[in-house]
């Protein structure tokens, strides 16, 4: 069963990624890459797209270690075989009645689903093999998915810790109200 401490903890390991996503997303605009017009020149420089891609793919790699934990530590369950990467995803979006709630919306998923994607074929073909403006289309998505993801995980955990305390406080009350027993 989930405890108190376990979600504090997880809680802290999850704060800690999102300051590295939150990282990339202050690189990629201070940069100019949320700028449709300024994305759009710089990345028709080989390298620049490179590593305009490479961020994205880091982007999407921090976002799945925090998928990654919540279903180590309440799952209790990390998916396995060819397509766990789709697996884990698929898992974050549902459910788990009397184990946890959704950690993210159907439109998150949606987004998400499409950034692994484009993450699996960034990490499986040769850099000069890029589309640029696959490329532009996740640098340009990324403010608004960061925004919808960042909410999400943060409405979970505090939901979640919300059902810990209120099952703490139920068991405390079932263990005063039992009648002890005298001889």
């Amino acid at each position: 069963m989930l405890t108190l401490k376990t979600l504090v903890y997880l809680e802290a390991e999850i704060k800690e990624e999102i300051e590295g996503l939150s990282r990339i997303c202050s690189i990629l605009q201070d940069k100019g890459f949320f700028d449709e017009s300024s994305a759009r020149q710089k990345i028709l420089d080989e390298v620049v797209l490179r590593g305009a891609a490479g961020m994205i793919q880091d982007y999407y790699s921090g976002v799945e270690r925090i998928f990654k934990r919540i279903a180590a530590e309440i799952d209790e369950r990390l998916p396995k075989g060819e397509s766990w990467h789709k697996s884990l995803l698929d898992q974050m979006k549902i459910e788990v009645p009397g184990v946890r709630l959704r950690v993210i919306s159907k439109t998150t998923y949606s987004k998400l689903d499409d950034l692994r994607s484009f993450r699996h074929k960034v990490g499986n073909i040769y850099g000069f093999n890029l589309i640029p403006e696959r490329v532009l289309v996740h640098l340009l998505a990324l403010p608004e998915l960061d925004a919808s993801f960042r909410n999400d995980v943060q409405t979970f955990l505090q939901e979640m810790k919300s059902i810990v305390k209120e099952r703490m406080v139920k068991d405390k009350l079932k263990n005063t109200r039992k009648p002890k027993l005298t001889f």
